[in-house]
C-alpha cells in the first residue's frame, strides 16, 4: 500500500508571509506503529549512540538492520521536529487532515490540529504532537512509519525553505491512504 502527501504552510508577518507547498505521490507506507510504543521509543533516544543501543540489544543481523533504520527514522523525526517547534516558539498551528479511500462505502476522513502552547518545550511538543494526531492516523489506516518519516522530511523542507529569520509555524498537511 502507499500513500499521498499534500502540505501547504506559511510562516512570518501579514506584511511580508513566505510561502511553502510540497506534495509526493505514492509513498510506502511500511509497518504500523502503536503510540504507546512509539512515544516509548521516542523518549530514549538522546542521541545516535541510544539510538544503536536501543536499535540491536541482541538477536539476528537482520533485525538489528530494521530496528537500527527504525531508530534512524524516530530520531529524524524527533530533531525535525523539535526544529520546527523551536521555530514556532509560542505560535503555531500544524493541521493534519487523514483520508482513507473506500471504494465501496464513503471515504473516511479525520482531522487533528495541533496547536503550540505557550511554555511547552520541544520535546514535550513533538510528544504531544504524536498524541494529538495518532487517532485521526489509526481511523484512517495511516499509522505507518512511512508517514512519520515522510513527516520528518516536510518539517526539514519547511525549516530550510522558510528559515529561521520567519517565526511562527502554520502548515496544513493532507494525508491519502491509497
Amino acid at each position: 500500500m502507499s500513500f499521498n502527501i499534500f502540505v501547504s504552510g506559511i510562516a512570518g508577518t501579514k506584511i511580508s508571509p513566505t510561502h511553502f507547498t510540497y506534495s509526493a505521490d505514492n509513498l510506502p507506507d511500511d509497518d504500523t506503529f502503536k503510540t504507546p510504543e512509539l512515544l516509548s521509543k521516542l523518549s530514549t533516544i538522546k542521541d545516535a549512540g541510544d539510538a544503536v543501543k536501543e536499535a540491536a540489544p541482541s538477536g539476528s543481523l537482520v533485525d538489528a538492520l530494521l530496528g537500527l533504520g527504525l531508530m534512524s527514522m524516530l530520531g529524524k523525526l524527533k530533531i525535525n521536529t523539535t526544529a520546527l517547534m523551536l521555530k514556532a516558539g509560542n505560535h503555531g498551528k500544524i493541521m493534519v487532515s487523514c483520508e482513507e479511500i473506500n471504494l465501496l462505502w464513503v471515504n473516511t476522513v479525520r482531522v487533528s490540529t495541533f496547536t503550540v502552547l505557550p511554555g511547552s518545550g520541544p520535546a514535550k511538543s513533538l510528544v504531544d504532537f504524536i498524541s494529538r494526531v495518532a487517532p485521526a492516523l489509526i481511523e484512517t489506516n495511516l499509522n505507518c512509519f512511512g508517514v512519520l518519516d515522510e513527516l520528518a522530511n516536510v518539517f526539514d523542507k519547511y525549516n530550510k525553505q522558510i528559515g529561521s529569520d520567519q517565526p511562527g509555524v502554520n502548515l496544513i498537511i493532507h494525508l491519502t491512504k491509497n
